[in-house]
């Protein structure tokens, strides 16, 4: 039997070829392909969006494009809903979306198209979809609870090479009929006692008269309740609103709208199709729907100020809501809701935040950007308390994901292997005296194993059991292996911890510079996990407590999270005055 170079997009087991002599052709992923096969030869192309250059000349191209595709968006949905609202509802209602979309689509497009010009592609193996109009999600949820899929990502690659006339010997290998797709929500695996709470308020209290929408604010309920005391209504609890649509995808509406198009560019063009084709429900055929839910929900009917902090990413709800609200005078006051915010070079979340909100209120930093007021940690810390007697060492790992989305110069577009890499390293020159006190904690169980198998002792190393909180509260000395949000937060409320991360993966704007430099020059910061290590075996005995209360250390870690992770003591009346403010 003949060997072929065959192109497979993930892999999925009914791409697979019978014959293992085949060489497998994969398209560059966050994480490799290969850790979910075995037995083929494989070749890979290297992710994109590690050559950080190519990804910040890839951003301004991007940026501008996103624009001009969001302005054609607002035009046709206007028309098509009959409507006349502004650039701004359209970019709360469907800008994470379609940014999101943009970006994957944009990577995967380049991979493909690199992978058949270096690699001699002789077969692409597809899988006949029954049924795929079903991909199409039904709203922002759902559409992020898609993206960590492969079945997801087959279908668009295979969308892509057809519609992009990437078509080069393509082969219909196995039949997949789609009976139902769609993952579970975050809603649905909430806790009953939240839940009971939350529709226990709805009953008690009519909120439409309400001043105040305050929502998703990561104060938690007793801060929520505190923030609105203040404001002199009850609280709203978070709920995210379960959308169930009963209309039918309307393939020829959606061809009406592809038609008459302002993009010249082939690349813009397939885009805006294959976005019309696959755009949520809830924005188009479900979107008489939505507004029904709107209007018939238990919340302000004219609310002078909007607080939340991050459900405009992904409840389609609140999104269709603030939207609405803003249209009529309301103000959107947003809040940081996690790391990397102000320090890396690039940062579509930010800006996009920023772009939609009255005023963005920041963990510290503002960088002569008017629209930013430093605030202060916006986060529920109170269970974060260090025992007197904390002994052992904890390496905090980040979530992984195979797939990218996120446009950022961070964690978002970092290489799995260069991350597991400098992980290994980091541990595997631990002193064993050391070792037999380290906790690890990796996020999830996505890729654990890939992530923690080249660990010296593997069979015997120590997983946590405990909650996030437990487990810093017991230990002595804490370990960050990326720019995230327990770095922040673990600075904030003086927490002994060092971080590591990967100079060349994690670029760092200008304005931040400085100070992450006074981080790395006080060994709170390392590049080189070798260095890392030793310095945490020079010091684990006795020297943990001297070197975090040294002057230099306790003047670097004010000065930085002065403006990066201030904690604020009066956060609440703070936020009190600022959204008075925006009342009158």
């Amino acid at each position: 039997m003949v060997s072929k170079n065959i192109l497979i997009c993930t892999a999925l087991k009914g791409l697979l070829p019978k014959n293992k002599k085949d060489t497998l052709i994969f398209p560059a992923y966050l994480v490799s392909n290969s850790n979910q096969i075995n037995g083929w030869k494989y070749k890979e192309l290297d992710f994109r969006w590690a050559n950080k250059s190519l990804l910040a000349e890839d951003y301004l191209y991007l940026d501008s494009f996103y624009e001009k595709c969001l302005k054609q968006f607002a035009l046709k949905l206007n028309i098509y809903h009959k409507s006349n609202y502004s650039i701004r509802f359209w970019r709360i209602l469907i800008g994470p979306w379609l940014s999101s979309f943009l970006f994957i689509i944009y990577d995967k497009f380049h991979s493909i198209k690199d992978c058949l010009k270096k690699y001699k592609v002789e077969q692409i193996n597809f899988l006949d979809f029954v049924k795929k109009e079903r991909f199409i999600p039904c709203d922002m949820n759902e559409f992020i609870m898609s993206v960590p899929s492969d079945l997801w990502h087959q279908y668009l690659s295979q969308e892509i090479i057809k519609n992009f006339s990437l078509n080069k010997k393509v082969k219909y290998v196995s039949k997949y009929k789609l009976n139902k797709f769609r993952a579970i929500s975050p809603d649905e695996q909430k806790s009953l006692i939240k839940n009971a709470f939350s529709y226990t308020m709805d009953y008690l209290s009519s909120r439409k008269s309400y001043k105040y929408f305050i929502n998703s604010s990561y104060l938690g309920i007793i801060g929520e309740t505190k923030l609105s005391y203040q404001l002199n209504q009850l609280p709203i609890p978070y709920k995210r609103k379960k959308l169930t649509f009963n209309n039918k995808i309307n393939s020829k509406h959606r061809s009406q709208i592809i038609k008459k198009n302002n993009f010249k560019n082939t690349f813009e063009k397939n885009f805006f199709t294959l976005a019309v084709k696959t755009i949520p429900i809830a924005f188009l055929e479900g979107y008489k729907e939505l507004r029904k839910f709107n209007n018939n929900s238990n919340y302000p009917d004219k609310p002078k100020v909007i607080f939340s902090s991050n459900n405009l990413w992904y409840d389609t709800f609140s999104m269709h809501y603030t939207a609405q609200k803003i249209e009529k005078g309301c103000k959107l006051i947003y809040g940081q809701h996690g790391g990397c915010y102000g320090m890396t070079s690039i940062s579509f979340l930010e800006k996009h935040e920023i772009k939609i909100s009255d005023k963005y209120l920041s963990w510290g930093w503002a960088h002569k950007n008017k629209k930013v007021q430093k605030l202060g940690i916006i986060s529920n810390l109170s269970k974060l308390k260090r025992n007197d007697n904390s002994k052992g060492l904890l390496i905090l790992f980040r979530g992984i994901k195979k797939f990218f989305h996120s446009m950022e110069s961070g964690i978002g577009t970092e290489p799995f292997k260069n991350y597991a890499s400098y992980c290994t390293t980091f541990y595997n020159n631990l002193s064993s005296k050391i070792i037999k006190d380290v906790i690890l904690r990796p996020q999830h169980k996505n890729y654990q194993k890939a992530l923690l198998k080249n660990l010296k002792n593997y069979n015997d190393l120590n997983l946590s059991k405990s909650s996030f909180s437990n487990d810093c509260n017991k230990s002595k000395l804490i370990i960050n292996t990326c720019n995230s949000t327990p770095f922040l937060q673990l600075l904030s409320m003086d927490f002994p911890s060092i971080t590591i991360w990967d100079k060349k993966n994690n670029p760092i704007r200008k304005e931040t510079q400085r100070y992450v430099d006074l981080l790395y020059k006080n060994n709170l910061l390392f590049y080189d996990p070798k260095k890392a290590a030793k310095f945490v075996n020079k010091i684990w005995v006795k020297g943990v407590e001297e070197w975090w209360n040294s002057k230099n250390v306790r003047y670097t870690i004010k000065k930085f999270s002065d403006n990066y992770s201030k904690k604020n003591k009066n956060i609440i009346s703070d936020l009190t005055k600022i959204i008075k403010h925006y009342e009158k």
